[in-house]
């Protein structure tokens, strides 16, 4: 009897220094310092990648030269038109929420390409670290949020998207800061003391959305379902 209660003990203190250890391994990984030293090691594995994949040309695609037309026509005040024609007529294939990023990017910076690439760019490393924090806020799990950054700054086709002017880094970007929001709303509780905050919060978050519809109209099903939750989370705080 003496002995069976020796082995249930040594159990105990067992699986006791087994749940302190990773319960000390946790604190450790999900410590200020852990998630800053996690985020230098992305930006170093990101711009190691990308910087040999960059390519300063052209992309023969076709639609990135349009992209870029459609916006230095918005910033030079010509509308949204077509300008690479001769007759300038008004635009009615892509939707504007590209070109209107392209074109506040070279009104503030040197108007060419390269510029344009660069801001895809940190668009890109910008939606990097917005992915660690949503799979870190959803699974409290900062090893694998961090393999996760590393494996997307490693794949050369979301890598390419960076170096053509085209709207899809724009979308994932917007996507995962509208997911971000809704997380820290939900798990976090912001403005759960501040009302005030929360609706701040909400109308900025309805902008969000009514914009990624006019970046790429594509992702509609994602952006009907935020703005399904923006409904959801609004009429619960009205009945409160």
């Amino acid at each position: 009897m003496k002995a069976k209660n020796d082995k249930q003990t040594a159990k105990k203190k067992g699986s006791t220094s087994k749940c302190n250890f990773w319960q000390g391994f946790e604190s450790i990984t999900t410590s200020k310092w852990a998630i800053g030293l996690m985020l230098v090691v992305i930006s170093i594995v990101f711009y190691t990648n990308y910087s040999r994949i960059y390519d300063p040309k052209i992309d023969l695609g076709g639609d990135n030269i349009v992209y870029y037309s459609l916006g230095r026509a918005l910033s030079q005040g010509e509308g949204y038109t077509n300008t690479i024609t001769l007759d300038k007529t008004p635009h009615t294939h892509f939707p504007p929420g590209y070109p209107f990023f392209i074109s506040k990017v070279i009104s503030v910076f040197p108007d060419n390409i390269t510029t344009v690439k660069i801001a895809n760019a940190v668009l890109l490393y910008l939606s990097l670290v917005l992915l660690f924090f949503v799979i870190f806020l959803t699974t409290r799990n900062s090893i694998l949020a961090l393999c996760a950054c590393i494996l997307a700054a490693m794949h050369k086709s979301l890598l390419r998207f960076a170096t053509v002017m085209m709207s899809e880094t724009l979308f994932i970007f917007l996507s995962l800061l509208a997911i971000l929001i809704v997380l820290l709303v939900v798990k976090q509780r912001i403005g759960a003391k501040r009302k005030w905050v929360f609706w701040i919060v909400a109308i900025a978050y309805g902008f969000l959305i009514a914009y990624m519809y006019l970046v790429r109209t594509m992702g509609v099903s994602l952006i009907l379902s935020l703005a399904f939750w923006l409904g959801i989370i609004t009429i619960r705080e009205l009945i409160k």
